[in-house]
C-alpha cells in the first residue's frame, strides 16, 4: 500500500504531462531552453510513469521514508553463509586493492 510520486502523475491524468515538463525543466536547467532533449525526455517520462505501477510498489516494503532500509544488508552481511567473489577486468579502475581489508581478514571475501 502507500503511494509513490508516479501515483501523483497517474491521478492528475493528462495534467500529469505538464507536471513532468515542469520537473524536467527544473532538473535540466543547465540546458538551453530550445534544447530538443527536454521535450523528448518529458514525453518519454510521462508515458513511462503514467503506465500502471509495478515494481515501484516494492519500495514501500524495503525502504522507510527518506529511503532508509528497513533491514539494511550491512547489518546482516556477516551472517551470510556464502562467499563473495569479485571479478575485475584487466584495466579496471576498481581492482582488488579496493577490497575492504577487514572483510578479507574475517573470511567474508574469498580471493580466487
Amino acid at each position: 500500500s502507500g503511494w509513490t510520486p508516479h501515483d501523483l502523475v497517474r491521478i492528475t491524468g493528462p495534467k500529469g504531462k505538464a507536471l513532468i515538463q515542469k520537473v524536467v525543466q527544473k532538473r535540466l536547467f543547465r540546458l538551453n531552453e530550445d534544447n530538443p532533449l527536454k521535450p523528448l525526455l518529458s514525453e518519454y517520462l510521462y508515458h513511462v510513469i503514467a503506465q500502471q505501477g509495478s515494481a515501484e510498489y516494492a519500495l514501500n516494503k524495503i525502504l522507510m521514508p527518506g529511503a532508509w532500509a528497513y533491514s539494511p544488508l550491512s547489518q546482516r552481511l556477516g551472517q551470510l553463509k556464502k562467499y563473495q567473489t569479485n571479478v575485475y577486468g584487466y584495466d579496471d579502475y576498481n581492482d582488488d586493492g579496493n577490497d575492504d581489508n577487514e572483510e578479507k581478514e574475517n573470511g567474508t571475501i574469498k580471493k580466487e
